[in-house]
């Protein structure tokens, strides 16, 4: 059977593996079930925490000792949080490539941390090609309500994200970044 290779590029980013790559397509879909039904029994409001850390830990996260974890929306498990770290309600990490959270970074509800991204493509489809980017955000950040950070973005130890801030490019380390997109607005003191 012959399927055409724009439809295995579209796939390419669909669980964090390239669809003609190492893993079978079966256990990816394995992989994205199994993720779907334990991290929605783990965002279940009656869920105790310890219980949510355990289902999220099966489903390949990586979550260090005192983390709290309210309710996040996620596909393939490939996320690290640091020690002491707060995920707000309603985040939702579109983890195709690596999202790290270091030590004591609180995310706000509504909040959105993307990895995948597209190529611009030819005038028949401008979704062209997938491209998916890790996302670093430093220790001690904290990102407001509803703030949103691009594919491939690292964020340097002690910023704040305004909310609804979109963070397109890089912060360095200390600052209030707020606006669409997310500028410096100012330095923050260093302890």
């Amino acid at each position: 059977m012959h399927v055409d290779s724009r439809i295995l590029d579209k796939l390419d980013g669909f669980t964090g593996q390239t669809a003609r790559g190492r893993i079978p397509l079966m256990t990816r879909i394995l992989r994205l079930l199994r993720n779907k039904v334990l991290g929605s029994v783990a965002n279940a409001g009656i869920c105790p925490m310890s219980l949510r850390l355990l289902l999220l830990r099966l489903c390949g996260w990586r979550i260090a000792p005192g983390t709290h974890l309210f309710s996040a929306r996620f596909l393939n498990g490939q996320i690290q949080v640091g020690e002491s770290g707060m995920i707000a309600q309603e985040v939702f990490l579109h983890d195709h490539a690596w999202i790290t959270l270091g030590r004591h970074v609180w995310i706000g509800p509504r909040c959105t941390i993307l990895t995948q991204t597209h190529e611009i493509g030819d005038g028949d489809c401008r979704a062209g090609r997938t491209v998916n980017k890790p996302v670093t955000i430093g220790d001690g950040c904290w990102l407001g309500g509803a703030a949103t950070i691009l594919p491939g973005v690292t964020i340097g130890p002690g910023c704040v994200i305004a909310a609804g801030a979109v963070v397109t490019h890089d912060c360095e380390p200390n600052g209030l970044y707020a606006g669409v997109p997310a500028v410096r607005k100012r330095d923050l003191p260093v302890t």
